[in-house]
């Protein structure tokens, strides 16, 4: 009953194209900058303070974003030297 569409299921998919571009480091801390703000959005601010949730940008500044690049580049970087 299911014999024609069972093998469909388990067919392998065309390999996807991957880019091999690599992004710059400003491009990086763009984009974790972008990933950041969305970890911040959906951080709930507690009831029991009475100030309002302060913006990313007070919180986190350029150096620390660019410090955390970095160092997840030179943790890649170690993990594929390994």
């Amino acid at each position: 009953m299911l014999g024609g569409t069972l093998p469909a299921l388990f067919r392998p998919e065309a390999p996807a194209k991957v880019s091999q571009r690599t992004l710059t480091f400003a491009e990086r801390v763009a984009y974790q900058r972008a990933i950041e703000e969305v970890y911040w959005r959906h951080r709930i601010w507690p009831k029991q303070r009475p100030d309002p949730k302060p913006s990313l940008d007070a919180v986190i500044s350029q150096a620390q974003l660019e410090k955390k690049v970095e160092d997840h580049l030179l943790n890649s970087q170690a993990l594929e030297d390994y």
